[in-house]
């Protein structure tokens, strides 16, 4: 009378995590990969990257829209 019941979707639901996790994983993967691609296809250029840091951060315009864009109920 001491029989345990045992679930038998308890061993699907395992079997499904363990598909969803690889499948996660190879899209994690192939994203790493795209973006080593895009990287190879258009290096930076740190000279020219920095001096458009520097004239977006010279604009008036730039730092105003930052208080804008941020309101009350964005920072609760």
């Amino acid at each position: 009378m001491n029989q345990a019941i045992s679930n038998p979707f308890g061993v699907a639901s395992q079997r499904q995590e363990q598909g969803l996790v690889a499948v996660e994983q190879q899209r994690a993967i192939q994203e790493v990969q795209a973006a080593m691609v895009i990287a190879k296809k258009f290096p930076r250029n740190p000279v020219e990257a920095t001096d458009r840091i520097l004239q977006a951060c010279s604009r008036p315009t730039l730092a105003e829209g930052r208080y804008t864009a941020i309101t009350v109920e964005d920072r609760m």
